[in-house]
């Protein structure tokens, strides 16, 4: 790590709370974990179609955003990230120039996840109107207005919602971005109230999940609607899963690969089509949800081993998936066929793609590869067909395993305490 990357670590860095600007929310291209609907991409348009040698320019870098891998939410003028330094986890409010503006505290923050990989928390902020939902890596669910970061309130998925005292965090915390739904947040505290849905504006229990009792992974919720039914899906450690948007009724589950270690990626949907993909030697698995009366289930399509996504997501195009194959052994950028789960190609020649994390903008993929190089690439079935590179400058010594963020014409990327923030607009 830089010195210059933990400078924030040695000095205290709480401001004023006051009250935020009018925002425009018709500009929240990335209120949350992947964008506006959990499938990474976006409706951006007049973005650069090639980057220029070097990359785009870098408008700013804001250096204390703390120790952790969740990546920002951007609504309207301003910018919400979470992290942690000396003084805890922590949420803070930046304008889209980089200057902080608030901070509120988000947890306590032990430092059992303080690894070689670093720490902090894991997720992504939830912004829903006048709302923030926001998860630490112990757990600890908040609401928060949004113009002044005062707590509304705040619920432990181990202590007020898991079912035992066996439900406590995975290995390397809870790492879920909380999913508003309507009147509703959702978590998966794991164990036998497995999956719960809250009322976001008080944190009242509206349901917790029945017929499902698995562990609960790092995997977040994502909506569907099958024959007129919302069900909520995700990834635990045992299955994929779908439960009753209504009651939290386990619909339906599948468990067509060998999920182990750790089970990170957000489940792919297509109609009634679920993609779901794991690493640690797990593969994927696609099926499809089909109804009977009142009855569902998870009709196999296919699983196989030909995507094996450690963490940097999954994304459908045109009927391709692309995605990083491989673990912490290393990997490359693949491209499947969606129907077949066949591989159309694989880029592994001079490790031009390696294992990275992916969004999608204005006809090109960003990847993001975890040594610190950002690729943009043309999405083509074919081949694969590189449009710009650049190196991240002043890398800290943990993999760059946050998602690229683009909203408004910006590139936001985060490293740890650093995030950058390019002009990727075309001119």
């Amino acid at each position: 790590m830089t010195a210059r990357s933990f400078a924030w670590f040695l000095a205290a860095a709480v401001l004023s709370c006051r009250p935020a600007a009018a925002a425009d929310d018709s500009k929240a291209s990335w209120p949350g974990w992947r964008g506006k609907d959990r499938s990474a991409l976006t409706s951006e348009t007049g973005l650069l179609k090639e980057w220029p040698k070097g990359g785009p320019k870098l408008l700013w870098t804001f250096d204390a955003a703390g120790y952790g891998y969740g990546e920002p939410a951007i609504v309207g003028e301003e910018l919400y990230i979470l992290g942690k330094d000396d003084q805890g986890e922590f949420i803070k409010r930046l304008n889209l120039d980089g200057k902080e503006l608030a901070r509120a505290k988000l947890d306590d923050g032990a430092n059992k996840y303080l690894t070689g990989w670093g720490g902090g928390p894991r997720s992504t902020p939830t912004v829903d109107g006048d709302l923030i939902l926001a998860l630490s890596s112990d757990g600890r669910l908040v609401c928060y207005d949004r113009s002044s970061l005062s707590e509304k309130w705040s619920k432990s998925l181990v202590k007020d919602l898991g079912s035992s005292t066996k439900v406590k965090p995975a290995w390397w915390g809870y790492s879920e971005s909380p999913l508003v739904d309507g009147d509703k947040v959702l978590v998966t505290p794991g164990g036998k109230n497995c999956v719960v849905a809250l009322n976001k504006n008080t944190g009242a229990t509206i349901w917790m999940s029945t017929g499902v009792e698995d562990d609960q992974q790092y995997s977040s919720l994502v909506p569907m609607t099958v024959d007129g039914k919302k069900m909520y899906v995700t990834q635990t450690m045992q299955n994929l899963i779908g439960v009753d948007g209504e009651s939290g009724k386990l619909l339906w589950k599948s468990n067509g690969i060998p999920r182990k270690t750790a089970v990170i990626p957000t489940a792919v949907i297509s109609g009634n089509r679920v993609y779901a993909t794991a690493g640690y030697g797990a593969g994927c698995e696609c099926v499809d949800i089909e109804r009977s009366g009142d009855s569902f289930t998870a009709k196999k399509v296919y699983a196989n081993k030909n995507m094996q996504n450690h963490h940097g997501g999954v994304i459908l195009l045109d009927g391709c998936l692309y995605g990083a194959h491989g673990g912490n052994e290393g990997g490359n950028l693949v491209c499947l066929d969606f129907k077949t789960g066949q591989v159309r190609w694989t880029e592994r020649q001079a490790r031009r793609a390696a294992k990275g994390s992916i969004a999608f903008a204005d006809g090109r993929l960003y990847y993001r590869v975890e040594d610190g190089t950002m690729l943009l690439i043309e999405p083509n079935a074919r081949e694969y067909v590189e449009r710009g590179r650049f190196e991240q400058p002043d890398r800290t010594r943990a993999p760059d395993w946050c998602h690229p963020v683009i909203a408004n014409g910006k590139l936001y990327l985060r490293d740890q305490d650093v995030l950058l923030c390019y002009d990727v607009k075309a001119k």
